[in-house]
């Protein structure tokens, strides 16, 4: 990996992140293409260890992620 893209990567909020409140789960932050300083999440809480054979975990796609206005700061509204 060149030096360019280590520093690129090195302050780029995008990735998988974990959440210690549900660690069956997990959480994916991406960019949104076309909107300047926008993001999407996708993530998942997971099943939990005690749910019946076969429950499936529900999946959440696409939540906007908005930039706090003159901030770097991510702003994440789960009130959906």
């Amino acid at each position: 990996q060149s030096a360019a893209n280590k520093a690129a990567y090195a302050e780029s909020y995008q990735g998988v992140y974990s959440d210690p409140n549900h660690p069956e789960g997990y959480r994916i932050i991406m960019a949104s293409p076309g909107k300047k300083g926008g993001a999407t999440m996708m993530f998942s809480d997971g099943v939990a260890k005690n749910a019946p054979e076969g429950t499936e975990a529900k999946i959440y796609k696409n939540i906007p992620i908005a930039m706090k206005q003159g901030s770097n700061e991510l702003v994440f509204d789960f009130s959906f």
